[in-house]
C-alpha cells in the first residue's frame, strides 16, 4: 500500500506566522535595549554636562569675586569688573549672571544687591511693615525671633511658649538672635509657603506666564526676595580710616572739619566746613550731604568718609528696592522722586539720590535710605554648549569687611529654569543652529 503525504496550506501558514512573530518579538527586545542603552547614554551625558556646569558655574563666581575686590580697591562700591553678565564662555558652558529687576517687569543680567531688600536681623517695626503682604502678627513674630529677651513683642509676637513652635511635630524655638539665612524665616510663626515664596516660581526677578496667581499684572514678591540678612556698611574708608559721625554742635566739628580738609585741601575744606555750620542740624548722612554744595566726585568722596545718627545697619538700597516697598517705606511724593531720579542702570556715585531730594525730604527718608550695598547675591545658570545639562548656583559675598568673601554657597536648580521663552528641551534642539548665549538671552516672548 503507498502513501503520500499532502503539505497542509494551513500548517505552512501557521509556521510562517510563528517565525514572524518571533523575529517581531526579537527586533522589539533589540528595539528597547537599544533605546535602554541610548538612554543609559543619555542619562550619562547630562550627568557629565551638570558637573561641567557645575564648575564653569564656579569659575564664573570666584571671577566675580575678584572683581569686588577689584572694585573696592579702587575706591568705588563692590561690582562686576571684567565678568560679562550677560554671558561668559567657560570651557564647553555658557555661563550668565542673572540679577533682579526693582519693578518686576524684566530680566536683568548682573549681581542681586541685597541692601535692596529690607535687613531681617535690624528692621525696626515699622520698616518690616514697609514689606507687601506682611502683617502685624508676623511683624512681631520676627521681632522676638531675633530678640534676646521672653517678653512677647506689642502683646501680639511669638516668643518660645508658643503653640506654633511648641506644637510642632519637633518643638523648637526662637533662634533669640540675628538671622542667619533668609531661609530661617520660614520657621517664624505665620510665615506661610505664599508669603516667603511669592509669585515668583522660577526665581528669575519676573512676572512669567502663569505666575500671576492673584490676578493683577504684577509679579508679587515672597519673603525670599524682599529680605535678607545683616545688611551693614563698612566701618571704615577705603583707607581704613575710622568713618567720622555727623555732628551738628559747633564745639564738636574740629574732627569733622579736620577730614574735609584732608580729602579736598586747606582752602575747599574750609569752605565745606563753614557750610557746614550753616546747615546743621543734620538727621542723618543724607541730609548731611544734600547742604552741601558738591560737585558729583565730591559726593561719593564724602559719603564714604562720614556716617549719620542711622548708623551703618539694615539700610535699604534706593535703587535696587523694589518700588512696592519703597512706596510703603516713605511718601508717595517722595517715591515719585526716587523713581523719576533713578538711572537705568546702577551707578556707584550716590549723587543722583542726593540730588532728587530736598531737605525736607532727606530728613525724612535718610533714616532708612543708602546708595548702593557691600552685601551681594550671584545667581549664576550654565548651560553645557549641547544643551544636555545645566547648573544654577547661590553665592552671598560679604564686602563690608573689606575684603570680600562667601558667606553662602549652594546648588539651586531647585529654583527652576530662569529662561520662560525656551525650555532645556528646545535649547537642545536649536543650539546646533543657533549662538547658545543670545538663545539664552533673548526673549522671545
Amino acid at each position: 500500500m503507498t502513501f503520500s503525504y499532502t503539505h497542509s496550506p494551513s500548517r505552512a501558514g501557521t509556521v510562517y506566522l510563528i517565525t514572524l512573530l518571533v523575529v517581531l518579538v526579537v527586533a522589539i527586545i533589540a528595539v528597547v535595549m537599544a533605546d535602554g542603552a541610548q538612554h543609559r547614554l543619555r542619562v550619562q551625558d547630562t550627568a557629565i554636562a551638570e558637573q561641567q556646569c557645575r564648575q564653569a558655574a564656579i569659575g564664573v563666581m570666584r571671577a566675580a569675586v575678584n572683581d569686588l575686590a577689584s572694585s573696592q580697591a579702587a575706591g568705588v562700591l563692590p561690582g562686576l569688573v571684567s565678568v560679562t553678565s550677560t554671558g561668559e564662555t567657560v570651557g564647553n558652558c555658557a555661563v550668565v549672571v542673572l540679577g533682579r529687576d526693582p519693578y518686576g517687569q524684566k530680566m536683568v543680567y548682573d549681581l542681586i544687591r541685597e541692601a535692596g531688600k529690607i535687613d531681617a536681623s535690624n528692621a525696626a517695626f515699622p520698616v518690616l511693615m514697609a514689606i507687601p503682604g506682611m502683617t502685624d502678627e508676623v511683624a512681631a513674630a520676627i521681632m522676638d525671633w531675633r530678640d534676646v529677651d521672653e517678653e512677647v513683642y506689642n502683646d501680639i509676637g511669638a516668643e518660645a511658649p508658643d503653640a506654633a513652635y511648641q506644637g510642632a511635630p519637633v518643638p523648637y524655638a526662637p533662634r533669640n538672635g540675628p538671622f542667619q539665612t533668609v531661609d530661617e524665616l520660614r520657621l517664624v510663626r505665620g510665615v506661610t509657603d505664599n508669603l516667603f515664596f511669592g509669585e515668583d516660581a522660577n526665581h528669575n526677578g519676573r512676572l512669567d506666564p502663569g505666575e500671576d496667581r492673584d490676578g493683577n499684572g504684577q509679579l508679587t514678591l515672597g519673603l525670599r526676595d524682599l529680605m535678607s540678612v545683616d545688611n551693614r556698611e563698612p566701618a571704615t574708608n577705603i583707607d581704613g580710616e575710622e568713618r567720622i559721625e555727623i555732628v551738628s554742635d559747633p564745639r564738636r566739628m574740629r574732627q569733622p572739619q579736620a577730614r574735609l580738609i584732608g580729602l579736598f585741601g586747606e582752602e575747599r575744606g574750609n569752605i565745606l566746613t563753614e557750610q557746614m555750620r550753616n546747615g546743621a542740624p543734620f538727621a542723618n548722612r543724607l541730609d548731611f550731604v544734600n547742604a552741601l554744595t558738591l560737585s558729583d566726585d565730591e559726593i561719593l568722596v564724602v559719603w564714604n568718609n562720614f556716617k549719620g545718627a542711622e548708623g551703618r545697619l539694615g539700610l535699604i538700597d534706593a535703587w535696587s528696592v523694589p518700588e512696592t516697598i519703597l512706596r510703603n517705606l516713605v511718601s508717595s511724593e517722595i517715591a515719585n522722586a526716587i523713581l523719576a531720579a533713578r538711572p537705568a542702570t546702577f551707578t556707584p556715585n550716590p549723587a543722583w539720590l542726593v540730588r532728587a531730594l530736598n531737605r525736607a525730604q532727606t530728613r525724612e527718608a535718610g533714616a532708612y535710605l543708602t546708595s548702593g550695598s557691600y552685601q551681594l547675591r550671584a545667581d549664576i545658570i550654565a548651560v553645557e554648549n549641547s544643551g544636555a545639562g545645566w547648573h544654577r548656583l547661590e553665592a552671598r559675598i560679604d564686602c563690608s569687611n573689606g575684603t570680600p568673601y562667601l558667606s553662602q554657597l549652594r546648588s539651586t536648580n531647585s529654583a527652576g529654569w530662569p529662561f520662560p521663552w525656551i525650555s532645556p528641551q528646545q535649547l537642545r534642539r536649536q543650539v546646533s543652529e543657533n549662538d547658545l548665549l543670545t538663545l539664552l538671552t533673548t526673549e522671545r516672548n
